[in-house]
């Protein structure tokens, strides 16, 4: 076909040479320009696919979202279990009734009017302290009960001095030993 361009080409005049050379750019520049269209019109639909797809999600999301608080009293009920709520009024008494000690809290005018349903009580006398505990009338506010000759919790627990960070790495890999496994795959002594 080659060939049979150039023998056409060949018997062709000067002027009707250039016509075919001009006409076969044009040509190609049309084919040029159809082909980068296409590409265009491929390029922005997907980009347009994209974004539709990313809107619908976006509005698909915001309408099945939660809305805390709810924005409307629909599916929604309140129910308090019954248990928990007092049949008859918890009286005065037992809703403020104080224990009074030496070194116990010193209350001010204001709240002893609160207050006013008061008991001197000794946080020493553990037989005192079981019997108001016992009761059911009332709910003591105060120090119940106290032994000086045993130490507080945090007395026991707090370090006498702080642990330096050797001893600490000592103490961390004693621990995480007692769960490591031998290379013989076998568990390791502390391990159960």
């Amino acid at each position: 076909m080659q060939q049979r361009k150039r023998l056409s080409e060949d018997s062709l005049s000067r002027t009707e040479r250039r016509q075919l050379k001009a006409q076969q750019k044009e040509d190609e520049r049309r084919d040029q320009r159809h082909a980068r269209l296409i590409k265009k019109t491929l390029t922005w639909s997907g980009a347009g696919l994209v974004v539709a797809a990313g809107l619908g999600w976006l509005g698909y999301s915001i309408a099945t979202t939660k809305r805390l608080p709810p924005t409307s009293i629909v599916g929604h009920t309140e129910e308090v279990p019954s248990g928990h709520i007092l049949t008859t009024p918890m009286p005065l008494a037992i809703q403020k009734h104080m224990l009074e000690h030496a070194d116990g809290l010193k209350l001010s005018d204001t709240m002893a009017k609160l207050y006013q349903t008061r008991e001197q009580h000794d946080p020493s006398n553990m037989n005192r302290a079981r019997e108001i505990a016992g009761t059911d009338d009332l709910v003591p506010i105060g120090i119940l009960y106290r032994d000086e000759n045993v130490p507080r919790y945090d007395q026991i627990t707090k370090p006498k001095q702080k642990p330096t960070w050797e001893q600490r790495e000592a103490l961390l890999n004693k621990a995480f030993d007692r769960f490591g496994i031998n290379t013989d795959g076998s568990a390791a002594a502390g391990n159960i």
